[in-house]
């Protein structure tokens, strides 16, 4: 009994021929409809999309005069994402250095975030479903280092904060 496929395929070389080495790092998919591709990439972009236009039309500034995180409203210190949006909006503006200060660890959160919405849109355009290729795909131990890693971040951003007296 074989597995159905998950989105059915219209267009493909020959499904016999050896994979390209293209397919190594990106798999693009023709499917038969454009919903497939819709269910795939339009969840991505209508998520991250906002996020980058709120950063590019609010205006910087240094400090907000109210603040919503109830950690520090609790206990007077900044909570391990504070400093996140007034660094999006820095980045979003090209102020990368006052990102840098403000909280260096939104700018490669920053970078991946707009490497997926870039992604996400070329397949919303494309009509095409691109999926990571066999060299893309974390495996699990991957996964478990990236979070670790990830957390270590987001920990040493919080202690620089923490030093140097940022809100």
């Amino acid at each position: 009994m074989s597995m159905p496929e998950q989105f059915p395929i219209s267009k493909q070389a020959n499904p016999a021929a050896p994979a390209p080495g293209g397919q190594r790092w990106l798999r693009m998919e023709q499917p038969a409809d454009y919903r497939a591709v819709l269910r795939v990439h339009l969840p991505w972009v209508g998520l991250l999309a906002p996020v980058f236009l709120v950063a590019a039309f609010v205006p910087v500034i240094g400090e907000l005069p109210f603040t919503m995180c109830a950690f520090r409203n609790l206990t007077g210190y900044p909570c391990l994402f504070c400093g996140f949006t007034r660094a999006f909006v820095a980045l979003a503006h090209g102020r990368w250095s006052a990102a840098a200060l403000q909280c260096p660890a939104a700018i490669p959160v920053f970078a991946v975030a707009a490497g997926l919405l870039a992604w996400h849109a070329l397949g919303l355009v494309s009509g095409r479903i691109i999926a990571p290729g066999s060299a893309l795909r974390p495996g699990r131990w991957t996964w478990a280092l990236g979070l670790m890693g990830g957390g270590a971040v987001l920990l040493a951003n919080w202690i620089y904060r923490l030093a140097a007296g940022l809100p």
